[in-house]
C-alpha cells in the first residue's frame, strides 16, 4: 500500500511540474510574425493575371510591390525580434499592396486574353465606347442632258 501511494504521488508531482513549466512557456516568440500573407496576396495577383483584368505593366509594378513586402518581412525578422513600430508598418504596407491589387484589378484596363505570347507588347484593351464609325459616300455625280 505504502509502495501505491509513493508511485502515485511520484507521478501527480512529475505531472504538476510538467505541466506548470509548459505553463510558464511563452505563447509569442520572437521573429515568429505571421500577420503578413504573401501568399494569398501572390494568388491574388495570379488570379488577375489569368482572367485579364491585370495588364502585363500592372502586373509588373504590383509584383514589385510584393517582393519590397516580402524583402521587409525578411528585414524586421532579422534582429528575431518585430517591434511594434516594424509590425505597424509591415501591415501599412501590406493594406497598400491589397489595395493596389484591388484597384489595377478593377479599372477599366483589360488585358488581352493571350498576352502572354503576344510579342507585339499591345496586351491590353482600353476598353472604353467604339467611337462612331462614320461613312462619307460621294456625292451622286449629276450628268446634264
Amino acid at each position: 500500500m505504502k509502495t501505491f501511494t509513493l508511485i502515485s504521488g511520484t507521478l501527480l508531482a512529475g505531472l504538476l511540474f510538467a505541466s506548470g513549466s509548459a505553463m510558464a512557456e511563452p505563447t509569442h516568440r520572437h521573429g515568429g510574425f505571421s500577420g503578413i500573407n504573401t501568399v494569398q496576396l501572390d494568388r491574388n495577383i495570379d488570379r488577375g493575371v489569368r482572367s485579364g483584368d491585370l495588364t502585363r505593366a500592372e502586373e509588373k509594378t504590383l509584383r514589385t510591390g510584393l517582393r519590397s513586402l516580402v524583402n521587409a518581412v525578411h528585414l524586421a525578422k532579422k534582429d528575431n525580434r518585430i517591434t511594434a513600430r516594424e509590425r505597424a508598418n509591415l501591415e501599412r504596407k501590406e493594406s497598400q499592396l491589397k489595395r493596389s491589387i484591388y484597384r489595377l484589378s478593377n479599372n477599366r484596363d483589360v488585358a488581352s486574353r493571350d498576352h502572354r505570347n503576344n510579342r507585339d507588347h499591345r496586351s491590353y484593351n482600353n476598353n472604353r465606347a467604339p467611337q462612331p464609325h462614320v461613312v462619307i459616300a460621294p456625292m451622286p455625280v449629276r450628268t446634264h442632258r
